[in-house]
């Protein structure tokens, strides 16, 4: 993912939507945001920050000294500065990482999940 957590090429956002248009045979002029709502999923930018939350849960007692590297780099735009200004914005606290991984992974999915309901109401 580039820098700014956003997928930079449109047309593979386009792909992706008209995929699940056709999996679930609605309309390719169906409005991208009734589509997740309906069908409970997020969209591939919600579910990339959310996959990156969960990736530094795991690996913040096991992780290699490549992955630690990776996770301390202050690189600007790096992995670090994406997912700090996203547990910024979602207000993920230190003790958070603490939890189970069963309840963690609840805690933000639910986080996430409002966050792209927020988003999509300011769309329409």
């Amino acid at each position: 993912m580039p820098p700014g957590g956003h997928i930079a090429d449109p047309p593979a956002k386009h792909h992706y939507n008209n995929i699940i248009k056709r999996t679930i045979q609605t309309p390719t002029s169906t409005v991208r945001e009734a589509l997740y709502m309906e069908t409970g999923m997020l969209d591939i930018e919600h579910a990339a920050k959310k996959k990156q939350l969960l990736m530094k849960h795991r690996i913040q007692d096991n992780a290699s000294k490549l992955m630690k590297i990776t996770i301390n780099s202050n690189i600007k735009g790096g992995w670090k500065q994406r997912t700090d200004k996203l547990e910024n914005k979602l207000n993920v606290q230190a003790q958070d990482y603490t939890r189970s991984k069963q309840t963690f992974k609840i805690n933000i999915e639910n986080k996430i999940s409002k966050m792209f309901h927020d988003s999509t109401d300011e769309k329409g």
